[in-house]
């Protein structure tokens, strides 16, 4: 699993350690090994949570624009019309596998401009 989101995450940057801090942990004790685990633990544990938090959010992939999408199905009579609606969420799949956010930021930009349009009227 951590490869494929290697692979995903590709775009990520690491980050460079400060020179701001002093790196002398010798005067602190390792509270977390005192509780019966090890350095590596933590650092196995750090970097699960890491991956996760670089795992891009699609929820109005998944809850609107691909639901939207294929709620046109029924209303479509042509071979033609059906295949473009799923080359459509196709687009907006791999869009967003490319682009993480782009599909957040595509709705918060027709929300906007629909705002504007009605405070138009």
């Amino acid at each position: 699993m951590p490869e494929a989101q290697g692979s995903r995450n590709s775009h990520s940057t690491r980050r460079e350690p400060s020179d701001e801090y002093d790196d002398d942990y010798d005067e602190y004790p390792d509270a977390y090994s005192s509780r019966g685990g090890s350095t590596a633990q933590l650092s196995d544990k750090m970097n699960h949570v890491q991956l996760e938090d670089d795992l891009p959010d699609t929820t109005m992939l998944d809850s609107v624009i691909l639901p939207a999408i294929a709620s046109l199905f029924p209303r479509v009579s042509s071979q033609e019309a059906r295949v473009a609606l799923s080359a459509l969420q196709r687009a907006f799949t791999d869009a967003e596998r490319i682009i993480p956010g782009v599909t957040m930021e595509l709705v918060n930009e027709i929300v906007d401009s629909v705002e504007h349009v009605e405070e138009d009227r």
